[in-house]
Parts: structure tokens; C-alpha cells; sequence
């Protein structure tokens, strides 16, 4: 490898670590930053076009996420041109593909991913979550199970477990789940809102209320934490107003 290509590859590692740490913290506009800078370097990465897109939707951006994730699926296609075996990149081709909600797509490109490693913990994961959003909820709860057994503190899993045990109406399991992640990282933004959405479910609205404004002091523009808190502040009023 030249002088420059070590340069640039060390300056593409930086900014995706920078990029993921702003994620976490729930600075997306500050993600898209580094983002956009790797992308200087590097047009067709189709990790960092992923990873932008994800802060997009975050931020509510959907038409310039879809933009993102459908560029990235075309540099993904092209990378399995060559290498048709990388697991890697058939696992990130089917989060592109989940994004887009050609869901039966993704799970089948995940598959032949898990197929050539199968214990690959991040495509158990993302094959638990792309199971949920085409409604087969135990399908995705034996997913998680099966990566919990290779790792009991996967966080990946045990939010995509929390979300499928509150779809079939397990709410006390789903909120052990979720403590599990918080135990291991209180101010995981998604696992907060993923708490509060559970707490709402088990019809505790004050403090799904409280869980949503955790997640909200970490990242004000959570859309998905903002409607949680929204559901919880209605069944309060109507609660109120009933008594």
C-alpha cells in the first residue's frame, strides 16, 4: 500500500470513529459531518453512504436517507462482483436493502451471509430485526436467542429481543431485556426510548414519559422518542379526564 492510500485509510478510520461516537451521543448533524468528509476521500464507500443515511433518518430526513441507501446498495453490488463470498458485505447489503423496505430481499441476501458464517453476531442481529419488520415476530425472538447464546451481552440483540417480545404482548420479559442494555449503557439513547416505549405498553405512562425525555436529553430530535412520549402524554389526559 502507497504513502497516500496508508493516509487516507488511516484518515477514513478516524472520521468513521468519529462518526459513530456522535451517533451514539445522538449528534447526527455532527455524524453527517464526518460522514460527508470520508466521503471527500472516499465516494463509493458504501459503509460510510450507510451510516450517513441512518443519521438522516434519524433526523427525520427520509428522502435523503433513501438517496444514501440506494447509492450504497449500488457499491455494494459492485464490491460482491468481485468478492460474491464476503459475509461482511452481504450483511451490509441487506441493511441497505431492509432501509429501502425490500425486506423479503434483505432476508434473503442476510441468509447466504449467515450461510458462510454462521455465527456472525451482527447478521443474527440484523436478520432478528429485518424479521420484525416483516411481522414474524417469533421468528426474530429465536434469532435473538440463537445470538444471545454466542453472546449474553449483545446489545444489537437484546434491543431487536426487547422490541419483538413487546409485539407478542410480553411486556414484563421485554422490560428485563432492555434493563440488561441500560445496566450495560445508561445513556444509549435507542435503548432509553426503547424503555419508555415498554413502560407504555405495560401502561406505566408517567414513566415512559420519563424514559422518552431521557432519550430526548440526549438527541431533542428523536422522532421516534418524541411520538413514544406523545402516545404516553395522550393516554395520561385520558385517563385524567375518565376519572
Amino acid at each position: 500500500m502507497s504513502e497516500s492510500r496508508k493516509k487516507n485509510w488511516a484518515e477514513l478510520e478516524q472520521l468513521k470513529k468519529q462518526g459513530i461516537e456522535f451517533d451514539k451521543l445522538g449528534n447526527y448533524e455532527e455524524a453527517i459531518v464526518c460522514y460527508n468528509k470520508a466521503l471527500v476521500i472516499d465516494p463509493k464507500s458504501a459503509y460510510m453512504l450507510s451510516r450517513k443515511g441512518d443519521s438522516l433518518e434519524n433526523l427525520g430526513r427520509h428522502d435523503e436517507a433513501l438517496d444514501c441507501f440506494r447509492i450504497s446498495l449500488e457499491c455494494y453490488n459492485e464490491a460482491l462482483y468481485t468478492n460474491p463470498k464476503s459475509a461482511i458485505t452481504l450483511n451490509n447489503k441487506s441493511v441497505a436493502l431492509d432501509r429501502l423496505g425490500r425486506h423479503e430481499e434483505a432476508l434473503d441476501c442476510i441468509n447466504l451471509a449467515l450461510e458462510i458464517n454462521p455465527k456472525y453476531l451482527r447478521a443474527l442481529g440484523n436478520k432478528s430485526a429485518t424479521l420484525y419488520d416483516l411481522g414474524k415476530y417469533e421468528e426474530s425472538l429465536v434469532c435473538c436467542n440463537m445470538a444471545l447464546v454466542f453472546n449474553p451481552k449483545d446489545s444489537l440483540a437484546l434491543n431487536n429481543k426487547n422490541a419483538a417480545l413487546c409485539r407478542l404482548g410480553k411486556n414484563e420479559e421485554a422490560l428485563d431485556c432492555i434493563n440488561m442494555v441500560l445496566e450495560m449503557d445508561s445513556k444509549d439513547a435507542g435503548a432509553l426510548y426503547n424503555k419508555g416505549a415498554t413502560l407504555y405498553h405495560l401502561g406505566k405512562h408517567e414513566e415512559a414519559i420519563e424514559y422518552c425525555n431521557k432519550a430526548l436529553e440526549i438527541n431533542p430530535n428523536d422522532v421516534y422518542a418524541l411520538d413514544a412520549k406523545d402516545h404516553a402524554l395522550d393516554s395520561l389526559k385520558g385517563s385524567s379526564s375518565i376519572s
